[in-house]
């Protein structure tokens, strides 16, 4: 099934470039117009984005860190070096296949460090999570700005409805979050009532042990008081990303005599919040493309951008950060192989015997 789904988005990704490269004709600019763009990018700004992404990955690799020794006191053996080969391979591998499919890497390295799957995905469920609703966050307050300068001659028609209604949102995440580990209590306490059979039976023991113990480590993770750092990190992380990505457009476009005045930074921040959602649908293409620049300039052209030629622009910025982050990756990589893909620490055929004693959610439950 998974590989007929990378099959899928493989034909929609060549579909995609193909378009691309049409509209691209159509628009007068040929490959060698794109690779004197890549070429004539500003250098500085190109060093400055290079800096402020490598601190969006170290910050990333620094809330995973926190997060696995909140939740897992057996994982001290893993520190910031080996978490951050970890999130270089997985953000490399997240850009590459669609569906977010990369994220699989994250538990896989995890494992080869000699981290179980229970804590592995407490630390991811957590970071999605505050993913989500910081990102709401950041989206809304883009929007308000936005709102309130009057669209900044945007030319987006923007209503107080989308806005408080992305604020809700990222409120009730918050919420959710913060007492996640009261609603896993909840639904075992519901889901131990649902009469079963046989095999179904045997599921849910084994699906109700996982949650529960993913459960207590959403406790620990409040009751530490964790969740200010966690939500301070996660932001610092979003504002080096998209600060990043508009430093790279504007290393970009400078060569058109354009600068900082000339493109809005809140615009081009819901472009690219909007097009990295969008690569991210379950079905899109391969490393994104397409459906990323399809969002990008669409967005860019109802904000009547005076940006000449705004989806080659998507493309090369696109192209350039994909570059980036798969070199990244490959450094990873190769850290990984030179550790040896090393498994210090506690582990042993049964990394989770220790954990699989019963919980007090199977306590209250029974």
């Amino acid at each position: 099934m998974k590989k007929l789904h990378i099959l899928i988005s493989a034909v929609i990704t060549v579909l995609l470039v193909w378009f691309l490269l049409k509209e691209l004709k159509a628009a007068g600019l040929k490959q060698e117009d794109l690779f004197d763009i890549v070429l004539n990018t500003d250098k500085v700004l190109f060093f400055t984005y290079l800096t402020m992404s490598l601190t969006a990955l170290l910050v990333r690799s620094w809330r995973y860190l926190v997060l696995l020794h909140r939740v897992d006191e057996t994982s001290g053996h893993v520190g910031f070096s080996k978490m951050t080969v970890v999130t270089a391979i997985r953000n490399a591998l997240v850009d590459m296949f669609p569906a977010r499919l990369g994220e699989a890497s994250f538990f896989y390295v995890l494992k080869r460090f000699g981290i179980n799957l229970i804590s592995a995905t407490s630390v991811f469920s957590l970071c999605l999570a505050l993913d989500l609703a910081v990102l709401a966050i950041v989206f809304s307050v883009v929007l308000l700005a936005l709102l309130i300068g009057g669209g900044a001659g945007s030319g987006l028609e923007l209503s107080w409805t989308v806005i408080l209604g992305a604020g809700f949102f990222s409120l009730f995440l918050l919420t959710a979050l913060y007492y996640s580990d009261k609603v896993v209590a909840k639904v075992l306490e519901l889901t131990d009532k649902l009469p079963t059979r046989g095999a179904l039976d045997r599921l849910k023991v084994k699906l109700t042990d996982f949650a529960s113990r993913i459960g207590e480590d959403l406790e620990k993770t409040r009751e530490t008081g964790s969740y200010p750092l966690l939500i301070f990190q996660t932001l610092v992380l979003r504002v080096a990303k998209y600060g990043s990505l508009y430093v790279l457009v504007l290393a970009v476009v400078k060569q058109w005599g354009l600068g900082a005045s000339d493109i809005d930074p809140l615009i081009t921040s819901v472009s690219f919040i909007l097009a990295e959602a969008t690569a991210s649908l379950p079905i899109s293409g391969l490393m994104g493309f397409g459906a990323y620049e399809g969002a990008w300039s669409i967005i860019m052209k109802m904000s009547e951008s005076r940006i000449p030629a705004t989806l080659s622009l998507a493309l090369i910025v696109h192209v350039l950060t994909q570059l980036v982050g798969y070199t990244v990756g490959l450094v990873g990589a190769i850290a990984l192989v030179a550790m040896g893909f090393s498994r210090m620490g506690p582990q042993t055929d049964e990394p989770d015997n220790e954990r699989a004693k019963t919980t007090k959610y199977e306590r209250g439950a029974q």
